[in-house]
């Protein structure tokens, strides 16, 4: 069944709501010092000038690794995204379980006012009002981990379409709480890395694509992209560490070859925007030259609040 609308999801998202589940979060959370190692990998994770963007330290060690045939440096990076994955997989269920006990006892305005200052959801933020607006999950597909009907309105939908996987809580004890990570893609684009690395033992793990169910996922993402009228994308850096998701269609697009469609780009504010302008230049797409494909483009900030006219008409198509 064709979609007309859909939403595709990243971490962006989760930040306007309020929510700490971006890797800036985790790095400087005491669970990111509990699965530290000594690798050269992890000390550049480390280093301000990168602090935050893991896949893409990741991506640049492992094509700083083509340069060497050294075994040492390709265990370096696996170990290092190994340690991230494993702490990862920690602290973010442990964090939203944080948030879903928090909300249980939203009904007490005092013990909220007194304790928690910084409440954890942001009701009148872009996000949530999207949220609340959204009558099909099926057509929304989530680059992050968590699912918003389970944290937002208490009833998980399970037609969210998870890129690179679903936040799973499993109790171990009364108070743990882990990512269940047979299934958790964090890594690295596939389709620019070059023969060599896809087949070195030790990197090609760390490449998103690596997982059967990451692959399918693109190629439903790429079908439904090209049915749908109107494609909204919230919080998506477009980082060329997701470019194999996203490359083939809009290139598509820029040859005049997919027409007829409305694209809202919703971010923070004009920095935002010139990150996404900024990384999908470097998958050698021109972010002006969507608006004179035939399509439309929206250009949302979220720092203008819920009133923006551009916002409204993205909610009423919803």
């Amino acid at each position: 069944m064709k979609k007309k609308n859909i939403v595709i999801l990243g971490n962006g998202f989760d930040l306007d709501l309020g929510l700490r589940t971006s890797f800036r979060d985790y790095l400087s959370s005491s669970i990111h010092a509990e699965f530290s190692v000594n690798t050269a990998t992890f000390q550049k994770i480390e280093d301000k000038d990168k602090w935050g963007d893991i896949e893409g330290v990741l991506r640049e060690s492992i094509l700083d690794a083509l340069k060497s045939n050294v075994d040492d440096i390709d265990k370096d990076i696996n170990v290092t995204w190994n340690m991230i994955r494993k702490g990862w997989g920690v602290y973010l269920p442990k964090y939203i379980e944080t948030v879903q006990n928090i909300l249980k006892i939203e009904h007490d305005y005092l013990v909220k006012e007194k304790f928690f200052d910084d409440f954890p959801i942001r009701k009148k933020s872009c996000a949530y009002l999207l949220a609340r607006k959204i009558k099909n999950w099926d057509s929304v597909y989530s680059f992050n981990y968590t699912n918003p009907t389970d944290i937002l309105f208490g009833e998980r939908s399970s037609d969210i379409n998870f890129i690179h996987g679903e936040l799973t809580l499993r109790k171990q004890t009364q108070f743990e709480a882990h990512l269940i990570d047979k299934y958790l893609a964090l890594g690295v684009d596939y389709k620019r890395m070059n023969e060599e690395i896809r087949k070195r033992e030790l990197l090609s793990p760390i490449m998103k694509l690596a997982f059967m169910e990451t692959d399918s996922f693109r190629d439903g993402l790429n079908k439904a992209m090209k049915s749908a009228k109107n494609i909204i994308f919230f919080g998506h850096s477009m980082s060329i560490t997701d470019s194999d998701y996203f490359e083939d269609f809009f290139h598509g697009v820029i040859e005049g070859l997919i027409v007829d469609k409305s694209f809202f780009f919703i971010t923070k504010d004009s920095n935002g925007l010139s990150d996404i302008k900024e990384h999908m230049s470097e998958w050698e797409i021109d972010f002006d030259k969507l608006n004179n494909s035939g399509n439309q483009v929206f250009e949302i900030f979220t720092d203008n609040g819920v009133e923006d006219e551009d916002f409204k008409r993205c909610l009423d198509m919803l």
